[in-house]
């Protein structure tokens, strides 16, 4: 159960790991497409500062053209009417030119002053994310430590039960070379023929035997003194039937009668 425990500890900080990198990624997208859009209005604004330098190269090129037009022509005075068309040609050129430069700057600033607010907004975003994906890993590093340790500690505890059950087993398996060594077999006197005796007992003899496989339990049983087989058989003698006794009387009567 605490392995179960802690490998779900540890899977569960693995996937919170995971969607840590995942928000980073996303952020790191939204950033690079930040940077797309500001490389894009950095490429319109480029656009926009080439067409005033055309504007501007069109008005030199204007005035390049009065300038020798006068030098052509010096003694020819060009008519009032002339130089104003000329004048007013110029001026309505560099009006158009600078109200086209203005709306080109405006803009501009307005783009700068937006992706500036945006950029401040995402880098703020971003830091707060970055921030939270570090706390968010820091945990799961705890998370991990700790599940970690508890497995450790699981598997020490692990071996240390097995290592008490191999003690309990070696001190079992002495205990039984003990119990084996310390019984010794039962000496069982052999059945008399002459004894009469029911057959169900001989069949049932053998079943109090404890056999023991160890050499020093064979040396211990031969250390026992043997049973006294002779004082059985004369026991078995002593007790005869009393046909016979009243037999043995009566021939000692009749010996007695013989010599008399």
């Amino acid at each position: 159960a605490e392995a179960a425990a802690a490998n779900q500890r540890a899977e569960t900080a693995e996937t919170k790991r995971r969607e840590g990198e995942e928000q980073l990624e996303t952020l790191q997208k939204q950033l690079d497409t930040y940077q797309s859009g500001q490389k894009e209005s950095q490429k319109n604004a480029n656009i926009w500062q080439l067409k005033c330098h055309d504007l501007q190269q069109q008005v030199e090129d204007l005035q390049k053209q009065l300038s020798a037009a006068r030098l052509q022509n010096p003694t020819v005075a060009p008519t009032p009417d002339v130089v104003r068309e000329a004048k007013l040609e110029a001026r309505k050129i560099l009006s158009d030119a600078k109200l086209y430069a203005e709306s080109a700057e405006k803009e501009l600033k307005q783009q700068a002053d937006t992706q500036k607010s945006r950029m401040a907004e995402n880098a703020r975003g971003i830091a707060a994310g970055v921030m939270l994906v570090r706390d968010r890993l820091a945990r799961v590093d705890q998370r991990l430590n700790a599940a970690t340790l508890d497995l450790d500690g699981l598997t020490q505890a692990i071996y240390q039960a097995l290592d008490d059950t191999e003690a309990e087993l070696k001190e079992l398996g002495t205990e039984m070379r003990d119990f084996a060594q310390g019984t010794p077999e039962w000496n069982v006197p052999e059945p008399n023929p002459l004894q009469s005796q029911p057959a169900p007992a001989k069949s049932a003899a053998p079943q109090f035997r404890v056999k023991a496989t160890a050499q020093p339990v064979r040396a211990h049983r031969n250390a026992q003194p043997p049973a006294p087989k002779p004082a059985s058989r004369r026991l078995r003698n002593t007790r005869r039937p009393v046909s016979q006794l009243l037999q043995d009387e009566i021939d000692k009567i009749d010996d007695q009668t013989s010599k008399a």
